[in-house]
């Protein structure tokens, strides 16, 4: 599969040159477009993004007891928030849909932004490595 308007995005956002091109695209294909699409991917970006974000606020906030890390971390790694991030980086002119997930919303669905934006987290981590998905996140 080649797409290169999704992978030069994919480029320009993460300031990486993907070297699995199929893995970053299937970050990008809900389940309705492809039976190769992004929910491992987003099992694994979630993981990533909670990694990376707790040992951020563990370095920035040293005296910090455990249940006001938490909450930070909860509240840095919402849904809400995540869905508002790939609204910014413009991840919804990227998305692979297919038609039941077009005619259901899924493109503005909270839901499938955060899932999609997490499992590009998974592709670079896998792709680039957690140095460069680290620095993606921050």
């Amino acid at each position: 599969m080649n797409d290169p308007a999704r992978l030069e995005w994919i480029q320009r956002l993460t300031g990486w040159a993907p070297d699995n091109r199929i893995l970053f695209l299937q970050a990008l294909t809900h389940g309705s477009a492809s039976p190769d699409h992004y929910e491992r991917l987003e099992f694994l970006g979630d993981r990533v993004l909670g990694l990376v974000i707790g040992a951020w606020l563990y370095q920035l906030y040293p005296d910090e007891p455990e249940g006001k890390l938490s909450a930070r971390l909860n509240q840095l790694v919402s849904r809400e928030i995540c869905a508002e991030i790939a609204r910014e980086i413009g991840l919804q002119e990227y998305m692979i849909l297919g038609k039941q997930a077009r005619d259901d919303g899924a493109r503005d669905s909270a839901n499938v932004l955060c899932d999609m934006l997490e499992s590009l987290l998974g592709a670079l981590y896998i792709d680039a490595g957690i140095e460069k998905a680290g620095g993606f996140i921050r």
